[in-house]
């Protein structure tokens, strides 16, 4: 009888000592993981600290942002599972420029960002990642997700 504990598609392979790491929704999942597994050292969480809060743009008005990030979850709500043509994707980022500069992210980084989160189909067909009801029910679940409380849990490697 084998126990081979190799990797198989869909499972965890065990990694004593490994650190997640991840980039905005891959940084809250590497906390939540960190947490949850006590025996890991520690976890790198890049630029996930939810859909955004007034208190993280320091230096702007927290009433405009708060507008400003309505109008995000305002886009991200109708884009969610929406197929896009090819066409379309001009004035999709052109919109989404308009938000980033009122935030002032960088609009380079904004637009690779947002290239990053759509999928494409073999027809040119693109759609906001993550598709279907998962769509709708991943943004509920990170604006309940009160990650301040996670890092205050969080233990550093002593």
């Amino acid at each position: 009888m084998s126990t081979s504990t190799g990797p198989t598609v869909g499972a965890f392979v065990a990694v004593p000592h490994a650190v997640p790491v991840g980039h905005s929704l891959g940084g809250m999942v590497a906390v939540r993981y960190a947490l949850d597994h006590p025996e890991t050292p520690a976890a790198v969480n890049l630029d996930g600290d939810g859909r955004g809060r007034p208190e993280q743009y320091v230096g702007l008005d927290p009433e405009y942002v708060t507008q400003r990030l309505a109008e995000v979850r305002g886009f991200a709500a109708q884009a969610a599972g929406r197929v896009l043509p090819a066409r379309d994707m001009a004035a999709v980022l052109g919109a989404q420029r308009a938000v980033a500069e009122g935030l002032d992210i960088p609009r380079d980084l904004f637009d690779e960002g947002l290239r990053r989160s759509l999928a494409q189909r073999t027809d040119s067909m693109r759609w906001l990642r993550p598709e279907g009801e998962s769509a709708h029910q991943m943004p509920a679940a990170m604006d309940e997700l009160d990650l301040s409380s996670l890092y205050r849990r969080a233990r550093s490697p002593g």
